[in-house]
């Protein structure tokens, strides 16, 4: 009967069960910097209920022995134009209760700073009044910490052409994609893998001989294109076999076998 039973309400939790429960993200995530978003993607609980409990989000943080997120020079207009913004999304003043839990700050600050929330209404009315909304909106933004440059956009991936082979939708275009494809179809190919290992070869595997049941052990050097073999400066003498994508290796030695994959898998169920 216990799949019946309701949850513990999060007002009825104690502080120190709360601040535990961050301590506990603390180790999950890895990291002693925990933030209102961490908070409410990887538990059930809001900021709204620790700002009402604990105040701001870095004196919380601090009461659980973490690591603060420290807020530099937060001024009077921050504050008001965090309230503005507020107001905004309302359409109307904020309840203390809203405020914790749509806020930057918290109302404890707002208490300790203007002396109450009517104080802080009347301060953001005056402000507004003499310079404008759109001034005190520039404010709103509190600095965190030092200011980090801002970073360049992230570096938009290159892919191989599509050829939908099985779970893969793109070809390789460099060595390790070559490994994963010829992980998809060594089986096809007739190859059992012993093992992929750092430092040449790549691979020690087992190929079945012919229409028997017996299987010859072979060494495999995985290239992108069978030319970087040569490029690499690889010893002919200790390897059997080159998989590659490509075979464009003219002078390859006659006693290496070159299994080029793009024209394998022509032949084999997609």
């Amino acid at each position: 009967m216990s799949q019946y039973k309701p949850k513990k309400r999060s007002s009825s939790f104690s502080d120190q069960e709360l601040l535990d429960v961050l301590v506990s993200l603390s180790k999950r995530l890895k990291k002693d910097k925990i933030t209102m978003a961490d908070l409410e993607k990887y538990t059930d609980f809001n900021r709204g209920l620790y700002k009402r409990r604990f105040g701001t989000w870095n004196e919380t943080i601090i009461k659980a022995g973490l690591n603060p997120s420290k807020l530099i020079s937060v001024t009077d207009e921050q504050i008001l134009g965090d309230l503005q913004i507020i107001h905004n999304s309302l359409g109307r003043l904020p309840t203390k209760e809203e405020y914790n839990d749509k806020g930057t700050f918290s109302s404890a600050l707002i208490q300790r700073r203007f002396g109450g929330f009517h104080k802080a209404y009347e301060k953001l009315d005056a402000f507004v009044n003499k310079f404008g909304e759109k001034e005190l909106l520039k404010y709103s933004k509190p600095t965190l910490g030092k200011l980090k440059p801002l970073q360049p956009k992230k570096k938009r991936e290159v892919l191989g052409e599509p050829i939908k082979f099985r779970e893969m939708l793109n070809a390789p275009i460099n060595e390790l994609g070559v490994v994963l494809l010829f992980g998809l179809v060594a089986k096809d190919l007739g190859f059992i893998i012993d093992g992929v290992k750092q430092g040449f070869p790549d691979c020690i595997a087992r190929r079945r001989m012919g229409n028997t049941r017996k299987y010859q052990q072979v060494s495999i050097e995985f290239e992108f294109e069978s030319k970087n073999f040569k490029q690499h400066k690889h010893n002919p003498n200790e390897c059997d076999i080159i998989v590659c994508w490509k075979h464009n290796w003219a002078g390859c030695p006659s006693d290496i076998e070159v299994i080029e994959l793009e024209e394998e898998i022509k032949a084999l169920n997609p």
